[in-house]
């Protein structure tokens, strides 16, 4: 019987630059291997400063509290809470400030602002509306020291976003540039999302915070 020679396999050509696909997937894992083997002393070192300035505070903060600042809120859990118990230590000059414009800084804001002196306060963060207006009122031991009237407009009262609302307490320096107390952005109409509403387009806010006041 004749049987026809099985075909000899022709080896493939190989350009130069050309590798297979484990090839590739190797070389991908290696370069990431070696880019995580970089990043991660720098990763690490981030992270024990943190630890170290966390740990600083907190001693500071327990061993030496009337060098610190501390603000907490007067009823926590309620909803909303917009009453601050405030220590502020002696030997530093403090101002609060009020602002009622959206923003993402308190830097080149038209600011409302008042002196604050050291030791224990009491603040108050009001609006309501009077007189068919806003009545806006920041309140430091019952007395309003910071008091604006604004259009029906400045709170469509479609609700807000408020990203300091689940702050219970802050403890910091005295060389803080600003603590941050009060955040809301006012929704408005936003037919292009979910809900007809959001704060992306929004131009106004509430926003109390206390900073240091130059002698």
């Amino acid at each position: 019987m004749n049987f026809e020679e099985e075909p000899t396999a022709t080896p493939r050509d190989y350009r130069p630059g050309q590798f297979s696909l484990w090839t590739l997937l190797l070389l991908s894992t290696a370069i990431g291997t070696l880019a995580a083997a970089f990043q991660l002393p720098q990763q690490c070192y981030e992270v024990d400063q943190q630890r170290k300035q966390l740990e600083q505070l907190e001693s500071a903060s327990l061993s030496e509290p009337w060098k610190m600042i501390n603000c907490q809120r007067r009823y926590p859990g309620s909803v909303p809470s917009d009453d601050w118990l405030i220590y502020l230590p002696p030997d530093h000059q403090f101002q609060i400030a009020c602002s009622t414009l959206r923003s993402d800084s308190e830097t080149g804001l038209p600011t409302s602002v008042a002196p604050l002196t050291p030791g224990e306060h009491v603040v108050a963060i009001r609006y309501a509306i009077a007189d068919d207006q806003w009545l806006v009122q920041t309140r430091v031991d019952d007395q309003a020291i910071l008091e604006e009237r604004l259009p029906r407009s400045w709170n469509p009262q479609l609700g807000e976003y408020s990203p300091t609302r689940q702050i219970a307490g802050i403890k910091a320096y005295p060389n803080q540039p600003y603590l941050l107390l009060h955040n809301e952005i006012f929704y408005t109409p936003d037919p292009g999302i979910g809900g007809g509403k959001s704060s992306r387009n929004s131009q106004t806010g509430l926003r109390v915070w206390i900073e240091k006041r130059e002698p």
